[in-house]
C-alpha cells in the first residue's frame, strides 16, 4: 500500500507537469534558480543539485529569515514533526523543505502568504502521529504547551498587524491620489477589450472577457498597461514594440498604458 500511495502521487504530478508544459508556460521553476547550477534543465538541474551539492542547497535553506521562518511553523507544533525514531516518517517533511524553504522566492518562506496551505496539513498529520507514541502523561504537556505557544505567537501576531494597519491607513490617505489617477488611467480601457495587465492592476480590470497576466503571457491583446511601481516592469517597457503599440496615457512613475495601433 505504501508504494501504492508513494507511485500514484508521482505519476499523478508527471501528468500535471506534462500538462501545464504542453498546454500553459510551465512550472514556475525560476522559483528554484539558485539550485540550476548545471545547465538550465529545470526541475532536473534542481534535482542533480541536490544530489552532487547537499551543502548548498542546505545553506540556502537555513538562512537567517527561514530559521525564523521554521520557528514560527514547528513552535506550535512543539517541533512534533522531528521527534520520531522512525526515519520513514521524515519523508513527509520534505514538502515543507522543497516548496518553503529551498525556493529563492521569499514569500514561499513567510508565514503570512498561502504557500503553507498543503504543507501544514503533512506537518499536523506527522505531529500527531508522533505524540500518539509518547506516554499519556507527555501527551498531556506537549498538547499543552503547544497551546500555550500558539496562543502567545498569535497574540503577538494579531498585535502587529493591528499596529502595521494603523501605518498603513495613514499611509493609504497619503495615496489616495495616486490612486485616484490610477484608477482613471484604467477606466480608458474599453470594457469590450482585450487586456494584458500588470498583477496588481488586473482585479480592478478583470470583468472582461480577455485579460491576460502581463508577466506570464505572450498574447497578443489591444491594450496593455503596466506597473511602473517596479524596476522589472519599467525595464519591460523599455523591451515593448513601440512600432505596434502606442503610448495613450501614463501617470507620473506609476502607470502606463498602450494600445494596439491600427
Amino acid at each position: 500500500d505504501s508504494v501504492i500511495m508513494i507511485i500514484v502521487p508521482a505519476l499523478y504530478l508527471v501528468g500535471c507537469m506534462w500538462y501545464i508544459n504542453k498546454f500553459g508556460f510551465g512550472a514556475m521553476t525560476n522559483r528554484f534558480n539558485d539550485y540550476i547550477l548545471n545547465g538550465n534543465m529545470g526541475l532536473i538541474s534542481v534535482l542533480f543539485t541536490m544530489f552532487t551539492s547537499p551543502i548548498y542547497v542546505i545553506k540556502n535553506s537555513i538562512s537567517s529569515e527561514k530559521l525564523v521562518f521554521i520557528f514560527q511553523v514547528m513552535a506550535p507544533l512543539m517541533f512534533m514533526p522531528f521527534v520520531t525514531k522512525k526515519m520513514s516518517r521524515y519523508i513527509l517533511i520534505i514538502p515543507f523543505v522543497l516548496m518553503n524553504l529551498m525556493p529563492s522566492y521569499e514569500f514561499q518562506h513567510s508565514i503570512n502568504f498561502q504557500y503553507l496551505y498543503g504543507v501544514i496539513a503533512l506537518l499536523l498529520y506527522l505531529s500527531i502521529v508522533n505524540i500518539s507514541d509518547l506516554s499519556l502523561q507527555t501527551k498531556r504537556k506537549i498538547v499543552l504547551s503547544s497551546l500555550m505557544v500558539t496562543l502567545e505567537l498569535g497574540d503577538e501576531k494579531l498585535l502587529r498587524n493591528a499596529m502595521q494597519d494603523k501605518l498603513h491607513q495613514g499611509y493609504r490617505k497619503k495615496l489616495i491620489p495616486d490612486y485616484e489617477k490610477i484608477e482613471e488611467v484604467l477606466d480608458m480601457i474599453p470594457q469590450e477589450a482585450s487586456v494584458t495587465a500588470s498583477t496588481f492592476f488586473m482585479p480592478y480590470i478583470a470583468n472582461r472577457d480577455v485579460i491576460y497576466e502581463f508577466e506570464y503571457t505572450e498574447h497578443e491583446t489591444e491594450y496593455i498597461v503596466l506597473d511602473l511601481r517596479y524596476e522589472q516592469t519599467r525595464e519591460d517597457e523599455k523591451e515593448l514594440d513601440k512600432d505596434k503599440y502606442m503610448l495613450i496615457g501614463r501617470y507620473e512613475n506609476l502607470i502606463s498604458l498602450y494600445k494596439l495601433k491600427e
